[in-house]
């Protein structure tokens, strides 16, 4: 019930219909570019800036009954889910830390928004998420987020321990200060935007059918961030998620959801795989005459990095099911 409050009166954006659902833009800011950082590290010493662009929120709704909700942030074309088991804090007026399974998202507001935009984008937040108000005067914004955060999350857990709740979220707020823990965390940030995107396009399209392929709770039309938690486990560990305690009141994807989504990701790598060598073999003809110029007029080599898409692209375009 609390749910199909908040859901009613957010309703306040532009809605596209689709054909077993809607999509509605909650709120977009205007003003400047925000920005996305990922959060590694102790204490998240090491911020790494990850994306770039106009923030909005977007709820989808599916028909049906029960109807079904999932609300998600953009920047730019990165995508994550808000959801009421995961912390959200804001530490500073224009500044706020996402708990991800597995990771943190570190989410700077451009300094032009606006006081209306940024008060919309907090009642957002307080009805779809666990969300804390933290901003204070602090030397170190994300030294103090992490503190905080860790204090949060054990708490949560050990509430969860004794009242035999669903298992929660990891956030990951371990040392993660190596280049290689910062690439699992990339990858995972990658994987989880176009997981959001599969999910939703799911829902819209009826290919995931919420009777059959999600485990729905009464009087709850809001998804668990387990949702993501268990897709992205899959996806890395090739095993099956543990089972749920029933009183769970989000819902979420079950092991037949799960493998249809698997399924339609696996499609997708495949037909990725069979075009990448014909765009690899056009992009290397097309180097090797501008080398060829560049050899014939006495330049220099160029370098491979300037031939090579990063890991970070390559991933994106395995990943994204845009």
């Amino acid at each position: 019930m609390a749910s199909h409050e908040a859901t009613r009166k957010v309703m306040v954006g532009r809605t596209t219909e689709y054909r077993k659902g809607t999509d509605t833009e909650l709120l977009a800011l205007h003003g400047g570019s925000a920005e996305l950082l990922l959060l590694c590290g102790e204490r998240f010493d090491a911020v790494q800036a990850f994306r770039t662009g106009r923030l909005s929120l977007h709820m989808i709704r599916t028909k049906g009954n029960p109807p079904v909700c999932m609300v998600s942030s953009m920047v730019g074309d990165h995508q994550w889910m808000l959801a009421d088991d995961s912390l959200v804090l804001r530490v500073d007026p224009h500044k706020y830390v996402f708990a991800m399974p597995g990771f943190c998202y570190g989410l700077a507001l451009p300094a032009s928004g606006s006081d209306r935009e940024c008060r919309t984008l907090e009642e957002i937040l307080a009805r779809f998420c666990a969300y804390r108000d933290l901003a204070a005067e602090e030397a170190d914004t994300w030294a103090h987020a992490y503190d905080e955060m860790t204090k949060l999350t054990t708490i949560a857990a050990a509430i969860d321990t004794t009242t035999g709740g669903a298992r929660r979220p990891s956030t990951a707020t371990g040392c993660a200060s190596s280049e290689s823990e910062k690439w699992k965390k990339i990858q995972r940030a990658v994987r989880t935007s176009a997981m959001i995107k599969l999910l939703s396009r799911s829902l819209l399209t009826g290919a995931l059918d919420p009777r059959k392929h999600l485990h729905l709770t009464a009087g709850n039309s809001l998804p668990s961030m387990r949702v993501i938690g268990d897709l992205a486990d899959v996806i890395e560990t090739g095993q099956r998620p543990p089972a749920v305690d029933g009183r769970n009141s989000f819902w979420y994807v079950n092991g037949e959801g799960i493998r249809l989504l698997l399924a339609i990701l696996s499609a997708c790598s495949a037909a990725e795989r069979r075009k990448r060598p014909r765009l690899d073999t056009l992009r290397e003809e097309s180097e090797g005459a501008t080398e060829g110029s560049a050899g014939d007029e006495g330049g220099g080599v160029s370098s491979s990095g300037s031939r090579c898409p990063s890991r970070e692209a390559r991933l994106e375009r395995e990943m994204d099911v845009q």
